[in-house]
C-alpha cells in the first residue's frame, strides 16, 4: 500500500506539482505550497485495496495563532474542503466529466478513489489533475487575502443558511466547516465588514448550541471590547 501511495505522489509531484510551486510531503504523502496542503492519506487499509477522500486544507499559521489567542478550544485549520459534488456545484462545474468518472466512487456527495493495484494508478493521477484544472485551483485562488478568503467563504456560508430550512441534509449546498467558518467570523470582526452582524446572526439562527455558534460568541465579545 505504501509503496502505490509513494509511487502516486512521486508520479504527480514530477508531472504536475513541481511546475505548480509545491513540495512532496514524503512524510504524510500529499503536496504544500505556503498555506494550501493537499493531503494523499489513506483512509482505509483493509482488504485488497486502500481508499483516499481527495481534499484541499487551508493553514494559515498567522491566521490561526490570532483567532486561537482569543477562543477557548482552538482550530486546527482555516479550512477543509473534501472534493465532491457540493463543491463542484458551488463553482458551477455540474458538467465535469472525463473517461474515468466511473471509477470514481461518491459518498455523501464526496469523491473516493480505491487503489487496488498499480494499474490504478494512472487513472487517480488523470482524474485528479482534470479536478485540479476545474475547480481546485479556482477554490485556491479564493485563499490568497483576506478579503477573498471572507467573501468567498461568506458566500458557502449564506449560500448553506438559504438552503438550510429548505432542503435535507444530503441536498444541501456546500457547507463550511468549523475552522473555515471561524475564520470567516474572525475577518469579518477584525476588519469590521459591513454584514458580519448578519453573518453572526446566521449562526445563531442556523448552528445553535453548536461549537461553530460558541467561537463566534467569543470571537463577537472579544472585538466589542475593544471598540
Amino acid at each position: 500500500m505504501i509503496s502505490l501511495q509513494k509511487k502516486l505522489c512521486e508520479n504527480l509531484m514530477n508531472e504536475y506539482y513541481h511546475q505548480k510551486g509545491f513540495s512532496l510531503d514524503r512524510k504524510e504523502w500529499g503536496f504544500s505550497r505556503n498555506n494550501i496542503q493537499i493531503p494523499f492519506f489513506a483512509m482505509t487499509t483493509r482488504g485488497p485495496f486502500f481508499t483516499i477522500s481527495p481534499s484541499i486544507v487551508f493553514r494559515n499559521q498567522m491566521l490561526l495563532d490570532s483567532i486561537n489567542s482569543i477562543v477557548e478550544n482552538p482550530i486546527l485549520t482555516n479550512g477543509i474542503f473534501i472534493l465532491g459534488r457540493e463543491l463542484d456545484d458551488f463553482f458551477e462545474i455540474s458538467n465535469f466529466h472525463i473517461e474515468t468518472d466511473h471509477k470514481v466512487i461518491e459518498v455523501a456527495n464526496q469523491y473516493r478513489w480505491q487503489i487496488f493495484a498499480e494499474e490504478d494508478l494512472g487513472w487517480v493521477k488523470e482524474w485528479h489533475m482534470s479536478y485540479m484544472d476545474a475547480v481546485g485551483w479556482k477554490l485556491i485562488q479564493n485563499l490568497e487575502t483576506d478579503e477573498s478568503i471572507y467573501n468567498f467563504y461568506k458566500k458557502i456560508f449564506v449560500n448553506w443558511t438559504n438552503d438550510d430550512a429548505q432542503l435535507n441534509i444530503f441536498e444541501r449546498s456546500y457547507a463550511l466547516d468549523m475552522g473555515a467558518h471561524t475564520t470567516l467570523i474572525f475577518l469579518g470582526l477584525r476588519y469590521q465588514f459591513d454584514d458580519i452582524a448578519e453573518l453572526i446572526e446566521l449562526t445563531r439562527k442556523h448552528l445553535p448550541n453548536s461549537l461553530h455558534l460558541m467561537r463566534a460568541e467569543e470571537l463577537n465579545e472579544h472585538f466589542s471590547k475593544i471598540d
